[in-house]
């Protein structure tokens, strides 16, 4: 039988999205799941955003937008994959071939 390969999304301050990793992996482990790669990406401000508040800015009213996006930084993401290599590959819904019955004309 071949693999199954998941890829889960955590979001959220490095340590809490690690904390919520860890608890799914030992939920993952029971169903015969292991991580095998694992990704931070630290969160960052869209461009569109701060080109908007830096012209904002030139009005006064930004200012405070501005103080708000250099003290608070979006949520990051860690991207986990899990293997498993037990079971059935096809995930459930999928399509399977089914056999042909009947003469052909």
């Amino acid at each position: 039988m071949g693999e199954q390969i998941i890829v889960k999304i955590y979001t959220g301050r490095e340590a809490e999205a690690t904390m919520n990793f860890q608890a799914e992996a030992a939920l993952m482990a029971g169903q015969g799941y292991s991580p095998v790669f694992q990704s931070w990406t630290p969160g960052q401000w869209q461009s569109r955003s701060l080109i908007t508040v830096l012209l904002l800015c030139l009005l006064i009213v930004g200012i405070p937008a501005l103080v708000y996006m250099l003290i608070v930084t979006p949520d990051g993401v860690l991207t986990v994959t899990y293997v498993s290599s037990r079971g059935d590959p096809m995930p459930e819904g999928a399509l399977r071939p089914q056999p042909r019955t009947g003469a052909r004309a």
